[in-house]
């Protein structure tokens, strides 16, 4: 064991005001904050109801997430083949129609596959104690995630030792604790 220098009881007076002036996000103490992301759940049946997108299962590739993105796709991959124009696609207005049409005229394995956008609690080990240290890891790391990240506080729920170790850091005063 060792002693308290005067540098720890000055890192627990800054992280003392930091764990009592920061915003909460209207969550419970004792709290702490973890990285989230949205990520896609993917499945073939309307439950899935955020979106959709087409796969080629020839191709065995994304194709698009909008009308538009797939008749880009098709007119630079297929229309050598099916010599498509513009006319061709006007009245295709939803993807399921857009999927009619090309596995009636271009191939048949365009599949329409749906999805539900959900938070994602990254699974990396990342847990903070303040706001701005998770939104600092995030600037400093935000290769490794996409576009929806964000900070997320939660509430360390029946968690008595995590709950103590928080109360006694807001509430201690560090003043009456003499360094040798």
């Amino acid at each position: 064991m060792r002693k308290l220098t005067k540098e720890d009881i000055d890192f627990l007076k800054k992280l003392q005001h930091e764990l009592l002036t920061q915003e909460t996000d209207y969550e419970a103490a004792p709290r702490y904050w973890v990285v989230v992301q949205n990520e896609r759940r993917y499945g073939f049946d309307l439950d899935f109801e955020d979106g959709c997108s087409m796969y080629s299962s020839a191709e065995a590739d994304y194709v698009g997430d909008t009308v538009d993105e797939v008749i880009e796709y098709i007119k630079a991959t297929y229309d050598h083949e099916c010599k498509a124009d513009e006319d061709d696609y006007e009245d295709l207005l939803t993807m399921e129609s857009l999927a009619e049409y090309l596995n009636k005229n271009v191939s048949d394995d365009f599949k329409v596959i749906y999805y539900n956008i959900e938070h994602h609690v990254r699974k990396n080990g990342s847990l903070f104690l303040t706001k701005r240290e998770c939104q600092e890891h995030i600037r400093l790391n935000r290769y490794h995630y996409n576009d929806t990240v964000h900070t997320y506080a939660d509430t360390a729920w029946r968690s008595p030792t995590f709950e103590r170790v928080l109360e006694i850091l807001e509430n201690c005063d560090f003043e009456e604790i003499e360094v040798k």
